[in-house]
């Protein structure tokens, strides 16, 4: 039998490739917590500094670059889409690096791509799972912006109808991203 999508979060989770997903929460974390506290003090510009050298060193390390960087970037196209049309919305307002009035700010479309970075990673338990990735979605996606919010990153316009749509999004962005994460890895198989 072959191993499928948990088999192979398991492995990479419990044996021996534990410490490279434990590497990649906590670069994930440090890179989350670094841009939210560089924007919320108004430096922008160190923040995109700090995302590229923490996508960078998660480039350096993974056994398929090419593919990954290929992930990544789709992910940072959807994200850019998505928060286009959720910064047209006006629930949340962006103090700090926004390049363009109808535009996300640049820090958030590269927190699209550090959280791209977790997929097949720290997050490749959800493989396979899309009802639980919905549900994570759901929960996780709007508490990520809180917690921006929180921290001085963001601002709320109307909160709850921003965590309502946030929620709904998010139930069904995380399993997209998975899917293209799925997709990529399907590919790199069978080259």
């Amino acid at each position: 039998m072959t191993p499928g999508p948990t088999t192979a979060a398991l492995t990479t989770t419990t044996g021996p490739g534990w410490r490279a997903t434990l590497a990649n929460a906590v670069g994930f974390q440090f890179g989350w917590f670094g841009v939210i506290g560089l924007v919320a003090a108004g430096e922008a510009g160190w923040a995109l500094a700090l995302l590229a050298a923490v996508l960078a060193a998660h480039l350096a390390v993974v056994p398929a670059p090419r593919a990954e960087a290929r992930l990544l970037l789709a992910c940072s196209g959807l994200g850019l889409a998505w928060e286009t049309v959720f910064n047209a919305l006006g629930l949340v307002a962006y103090p700090h690096g926004q390049w363009a009035a109808w535009l996300p700010p640049l820090w958030l479309v590269g927190m699209w791509t550090l959280f791209a970075a977790t997929l097949n990673h720290s997050l490749a338990w959800l493989h396979g799972r899309p009802w639980l990735q919905a549900v994570l979605g759901a929960i996780a996606g709007p508490m990520s912006y809180a917690g921006g919010v929180a921290l001085g990153a963001a601002d709320w316009q109307q909160r709850t109808p921003a965590l309502v749509v946030l929620a709904l999004a998010w139930a069904l962005l995380l399993p997209l991203t998975m899917a293209l994460a799925d997709r990529g890895r399907r590919a790199a198989v069978n080259r």
